[in-house]
């Protein structure tokens, strides 16, 4: 039996849009959307102490889309749909058109035609039909990536290396003349969650560093400017030399080919996909208690990704294995330095799928 995931991240890929509409019918003068990559709900609440500026503001928890990862759901961010439609169905995926295993982050060099992968139009481009201008703020070498022009067409990108570059370059919008709708991203917390763990003194300070930002951003905000704070996952501390089970070492590969998703979300592309209920009989068996199993079609019905495209489907894997537990399911086919990250999500837990929605400015906790 497989997970009922009561929200599958609807909730989430609207904010966007709802935000957007605040804007056009004249509630708000203009909107500020800011996604804090890995700042989930309960990672939040452990470190409330370390930022001040955040708890003083309204927040409520709502749960991200699956798998609990950054492609995933910022695509359902900036577009409106779920990952069945906008097709970055997971971090590694295969694509059906080379056989090869896409990171849907950066691997956009054997994509031809980057909205043929990612054909749902962004909430810039419906900002631009409606006389709103749009703009995208975040590190200089995400200017021209592929996952940039995939999921942030319409929204005029700006620069800037540090969060208080970033928060910088935001204050100076706002005071700017016209209807805006500004996207902000901070990546901070990410790197350091996955390298020293959600736990650790790295990911605190980091915290403090946005929550401080924050604070100097507010404090001169102008009247009508709504903000809204959100995130696209939350984080578990696990360190894969302890709860990490390589699938190679446990025999767990038989007839797969290509091993997709993450160590929280793994992906199984099989060497002949018609052994595809042969396989998740044996892995059922073999992995009851540690994980949920299914083929592609038993995923599927269970409405996890929304409505599935046939294109998106193709990506998916033959068979899919979520873990049940805190632990990870690592291969050899990943580069070695995954086994050395202490901070991972993709899955089910409520740690990786719950993220905050806070809001600030002209923005009422209701309107969310």
């Amino acid at each position: 039996m497989l997970p009922v995931i009561s929200d599958n991240g609807q909730r989430l890929a609207a904010l966007s849009e709802t935000a957007l509409q605040q804007v056009v019918s004249g509630e708000v003068k203009t909107a500020v959307m800011i996604v804090v990559d890995g700042l989930g709900w309960a990672n939040l609440k452990d470190r409330l102490a370390h930022a001040p500026n955040l708890r003083q503001l309204s927040r409520k928890r709502i749960e991200t889309v699956a798998p609990s990862t950054t492609c995933a759901a910022i695509t359902a961010f900036t577009t409106g749909v779920l990952p069945g439609q906008h097709g970055l169905i997971g971090y590694r995926i295969k694509n059906p058109s080379t056989g090869t295993i896409t990171k849907c982050l950066s691997d956009w060099g054997e994509i031809e035609r980057v909205r043929d992968w990612q054909p749902a139009e962004t909430v810039f481009e419906r900002a631009a039909e409606q006389d709103v201008n749009a703009y995208a703020i975040g590190r200089p070498n995400h200017a021209h990536g592929g996952f940039t022009r995939a999921v942030l067409t319409g929204a005029h990108y700006l620069p800037a290396a540090t969060i208080t570059d970033r928060f910088a370059e935001a204050s100076e919008l706002v005071r700017q003349d016209g209807s805006k709708l500004i996207y902000l991203y901070v990546d901070e917390l990410d790197r350091a969650g996955h390298k020293f763990g959600p736990d650790s003194n790295e990911w605190a300070y980091w915290l403090e560093q946005f929550d401080t930002a924050l604070g100097d951003f507010l404090r001169s905000l102008p009247g009508g400017i709504g903000v809204l704070i959100t995130a696209d996952h939350g984080m578990l501390q696990l360190d894969p030399a302890v709860t990490g089970r390589v699938l190679e070492d446990e025999g767990l590969t038989e007839g797969v080919e290509k091993v997709g998703g993450e160590p929280r979300f793994r992906m199984l592309y099989l060497a002949d996909p018609a052994d595809a209920a042969e396989v998740t009989e044996r892995l059922r068996n073999s992995e009851r208690k540690n994980a949920w199993v299914g083929t592609r079609q038993d995923w599927i019905s269970t409405g996890l990704w929304g409505s599935v495209a046939d294109e998106v489907a193709r990506r998916i894997g033959d068979v899919v294995l979520v873990p049940r537990k805190r632990i990870l399911y690592m291969t050899r086919q990943e580069e070695p330095g995954m086994f050395n990250l202490l901070g991972h999500h993709g899955g089910f837990d409520d740690v990786e799928r719950g993220v905050p929605v806070i809001t600030a400015g002209a923005f009422q906790p209701g309107q969310f």
